[in-house]
Order: structure tokens, then sequence, then C-alpha cells
């Protein structure tokens, strides 16, 4: 099998000219850095977790160092990551402290009997396992302190609701996926998105395809989104038709359009789609690397040898 990875930075929040050229010199730095891993025959789970610990330690995006801030100003995040192979998954969920995420639900997969860690557990978990906790300031952005003050001070402000997110497939064909969040700003403490939830924000099956996904986390959730989209490519749909179907029916049942995803298919296909203006992303599949932030706004390049 061809090694691929697709990943995406988050939809909704419209992405200016200052905020785009750090966003895609990391996509594109993580996309390559991957590629190198799953060429010397390192898993597609390595790789997904190497993409998005990238972006969470990038301030560009609402992960890890950027994350949003709740109501009270402080920082709660959310990770899972899964592995398609035999459907093996570890998430985290509204815990505080942790820079990055997706590693620590990797130790959940690995080193627990369970799927899922919230809160204080998850913390103390983090601790037992040698995490290094961080403080809220040393996760806090300048940027996404005015996001908290425009949000009070605006009756209908734009909360956005980025993610970061990976999927990808290894030489032996086993598909992976991972995804990271700061949630919303101005949430509520304790609130949990789609992001950590198994099948709504990411999903990974060595049967049918892997997929990652962005946007209204409630709406996502409600729909089971990621699952949705792999349950109309195991029908026989193709992966575009698969993601637009998805994005239609979560339209329809919750009047939400704001959300995106990418998708690996068993066969190593990727596809990506979004019903926003924006969606960053960017992919590699042999020695070609893709990267895009709008429908009309979509690159290539050759680049050479890894």
């Amino acid at each position: 099998m061809e090694p691929a990875i697709i990943i995406h930075g988050g939809c909704h929040g419209l992405v200016n000219a200052a905020q785009r050229t750090p966003r895609e010199a990391c996509m594109k730095e993580a996309v390559t850095a991957c590629m190198k891993l799953l060429k010397t025959g390192e898993s597609s789970l390595d790789a997904v977790e190497l993409a998005v610990s990238m972006m969470e330690d990038d301030p560009s995006f609402n992960a890890g160092k950027g994350s949003k801030l709740r109501s009270d100003g402080s920082v709660e995040v959310d990770a899972l990551i899964m592995e398609g192979c035999d459907l093996r998954a570890g998430s985290v969920a509204a815990v505080r402290g942790i820079k990055n995420p997706v590693k620590l639900a990797r130790l959940v997969m690995e080193k627990t009997e369970h799927v899922q860690l919230c809160g204080e557990g998850a913390r103390k978990f983090a601790v037992s396992m040698g995490v290094p906790l961080i403080s809220d300031n040393e996760l806090k952005t300048p940027l996404q302190t005015s996001c908290l003050e425009r949000h009070f001070a605006t009756v209908e402000a734009e909360r956005g609701c980025d993610t970061v997110g990976a999927v990808a497939i290894d030489s032996s064909g086993c598909i992976s996926c991972a995804s990271s969040t700061g949630g919303i700003v101005g949430m509520m403490p304790g609130r949990v998105g789609d992001v950590p939830q198994i099948g709504s924000g990411s999903y990974a099956d060595n049967h049918i395809g892997g997929v990652t996904v962005t946007g209204t986390g409630e709406d996502i959730a409600r729909v089971v989104l990621a699952r949705l989209v792999l349950f109309h490519m195991e029908q026989g749909h193709s992966i575009q038709l698969s993601l637009d179907k998805a994005l239609a029916h979560m339209k329809e049942r919750t009047g939400s359009s704001l959300a995106g995803a990418v998708v690996i298919s068993k066969t190593g296909d990727i596809g990506k789609a979004f019903s926003t203006e924006q969606m960053s992303w960017a992919s590699m599949k042999g020695d070609e690397l893709c990267w895009g932030f709008s429908h009309d706004d979509e690159h290539a390049e050759v680049t050479g040898t890894i």
C-alpha cells in the first residue's frame, strides 16, 4: 500500500492573510514530516499523532497552545486517537494543564483498559504517566484573550469552533486518525464537543477508511458525522458523494452547515469537503504535496524524493 496522509486545521472561522502564512507553513511541514515516517515503515498511528501534536504546538490553531478560552478565562482541551486495525481508541475530554492532549489520548489507548478519561481523572492519569503539567498562562495567547473579550462585548460574537485533525494510511494498509481542540470561546467549564466522542469527531476502520471532521461540535455529535461519512462509503458510494451526503444530512437535521471533513479510504484514496467558506488542509501521497484554504484555492507541488 502506498502511504498517504491528509490533515486539516479547522473550518468555520475566516483565515486572513496574516493567519494563513503560519498555518500553511505548519501544515506543509507536518505532512512532509509524517510522510517521511510513513515511507520508512512507521505506523499510521505514529504519523497522525505527530501531525496533530505539531499543530497543537503552533498557536495559529485552536488546539494545545492556541486553544480557545472558557468563560472563566481558563483552558480545557479534548483529543482523540484511533487505529482502524482493531478499532483501538483513546480520548481525553475537558482536561486542563496538558500541552499535547493527543499524546495523552494515545496513553489512554495503550496504558488503560478505557477509551476515555475526563477532567481531573485525565489530569491525574497524566501525572501518573509522567506527563508534565503546565499552567493556563502557558497555553493562552494574546489572540485568544482578545477573542474572549470580544465574545463578552458583542451580543452575537463569532464563537469559532476550529479543531485540528489527521488521517493516515501506512504501507501495511492500517488507517489511523486523530483530532484535538480547545473548544469554543466562552464555553461553560466542562463543555465537551464532538472531538473526543468516537464516531462523532473521528473514526477509523480498515474495512472502510478513516475520517476526521471539524465544525460545530454539538451539531456534529448529534448526527455522529464521522461514522456517517464512513457509513455511506460502506454502502459503495464514492468518497465525495459520501461526504456530500453526510454534510447535507447534518444541515437537514440540525440546521447547521458549519462542518468539514478529510478522508482516506481503505484503498488509499484521499478526499475532503467543507460547507463553510474556508477549511485549511494539506495532504501528501507519493511525492505530491497539496494544500488549500477555500473552495477555489488549492495548490500542489512535487517535493522530490523524501
